[in-house]
């Protein structure tokens, strides 16, 4: 098994080298419609996210629900908002006095 992913790996076909360019420059490729993959490293959005399973109690789900509703989105869209908006304030620092 490990062969196979080695060969993997080196039958891998390597980024090709590109010229590097100033922001101006850059701005004008993109400008006269460049294809800009080359000179951008993308993640898949799969890669950065990780399942986490919550129990919630059916009193709270259900209010979790009503108020998605009422905003028209997702309840899992509601529940990431939500949890973002607190790591957000726990990073904050604190106002100085």
């Amino acid at each position: 098994m490990s062969k196979e992913k080695s060969k993997d790996k080196s039958t891998k076909e390597k980024a090709p080298k590109v010229k590097r360019m100033t922001t101006a420059e850059f701005d004008e490729y993109v400008d006269n419609g460049g294809d800009i993959r080359p000179y951008v490293k993308f993640k898949r959005v799969a890669d950065m996210n990780q399942l986490v399973n919550v129990d919630i109690p059916n009193w709270a789900l259900a209010n979790i629900d009503r108020e998605a509703k009422r905003r028209g989105v997702p309840r899992k869209s509601l529940i990431k908002m939500w949890i973002i908006d607190r790591v957000d304030l726990l990073m904050t620092p604190p106002p100085k006095k």
